[in-house]
């Protein structure tokens, strides 16, 4: 589970929409400007959530891999012991 937003993306867009500047707002919520930017500007969010999802597939891929190889080098560990044990 993510953490809660710091801001009301909404809140944020109807601030800068009345003609406060995005500093402003950053400044009024206690954020950085990337945050008001994110929650004002559509493409830069959506931007923003597909970045963060090819960040978790890419973690899970490599999640997946190295147990893959973890079970490998431990099947040729088991298959060398009982070879070398059998007279």
């Amino acid at each position: 589970m993510s953490r809660p937003r710091k801001i009301d993306y909404d809140e944020a867009r109807r601030l800068v929409a009345s003609g406060l500047s995005r500093s402003e707002v950053a400044r009024h919520f206690g954020c950085s400007l990337d945050v008001v930017t994110r929650a004002c500007d559509e493409f830069i969010r959506l931007r923003h959530i597909e970045d963060a999802k090819a960040r978790t597939k890419r973690n899970w891929q490599s999640h997946r891999d190295s147990q893959s190889r973890y079970e490998a080098r431990m099947k040729s560990l088991v298959a060398s012991n009982s070879t070398e044990s059998t007279p």
